[in-house]
């Protein structure tokens, strides 16, 4: 039994619990592990409401990293949830999330593990252009992840400069086309050429945008 009162507690979806536990409890094990709490409990007595509730043991700092990472679990699943406590949220054009993520979410995992955010990005507003990528931390871990990707979405939008790299402009009334539903179409290109395909729509008001195309690694 633990001594006293749980120091963070987190409402978890009924339908996310098993997913946040993970098989034979790894999931619970890893964030454990990660974070340095004492222990975390899932009680769910509320299931038939709908919920169970994450009980966190052990230091405030380490108990609040444990929320960090229970919340970026539940956002795998439900990108679109809006996270418990503080947050920041930046918008991303569409056509450069598969560069944010990078292959097999590697550049967005190695920012989390730089900064110490947890991060998601949902992608429900995709056919409107763009995704809303939210990070979630104390504000040293926030400001520091807020500028890697600040860098990383620079680094989408900048002149080609790298060797054998294409750019061309596209009228805007294509792009919709050219990204295809999901970003099916770019995300075919690159699994076809190994080539990243990023399409800058900052000059969409004037008709065009400049797809820029990069040599795999």
């Amino acid at each position: 039994a633990q001594q006293g009162a749980p120091i963070r507690t987190l409402k978890v979806p009924q339908q996310f619990v098993g997913f946040v536990i993970g098989p034979q409890g790894s999931n619970l094990q890893l964030i454990r592990e990660s974070t340095g709490v004492t222990n975390i409990q899932i009680d769910q007595g509320t299931k038939e409401q709908g919920f169970s509730v994450a009980q966190v043991f052990g230091p405030r700092d380490c108990a609040d990293r444990a929320v960090w990472m229970i919340e970026a679990k539940i956002a795998e699943l439900d990108p679109s949830r809006t996270p418990e406590g503080s947050f920041d949220e930046v918008r991303i054009d569409q056509g450069i999330v598969g560069f944010m993520l990078g292959k097999g979410g590697e550049t967005l995992k190695a920012i989390k593990q730089r900064s110490g955010a947890a991060i998601s990005i949902d992608q429900s507003t995709k056919d409107l252009g763009y995704s809303t990528m939210r990070i979630i931390g104390d504000d040293r871990a926030k400001a520091v992840a807020k500028e890697l990707v600040m860098s990383k979405m620079g680094e989408a939008k900048a002149p080609v400069q790298a060797a054998h790299a294409h750019e061309l402009r596209i009228e805007q009334n294509f792009v919709g086309w050219l990204i295809g539903r999901g970003g099916e179409t770019v995300k075919m290109v690159k699994e076809q050429t190994g080539a990243t395909v990023v399409i800058d729509q900052a000059t969409k008001d004037l008709g065009y945008s400049t797809v820029r195309i990069l040599p795999g690694p």
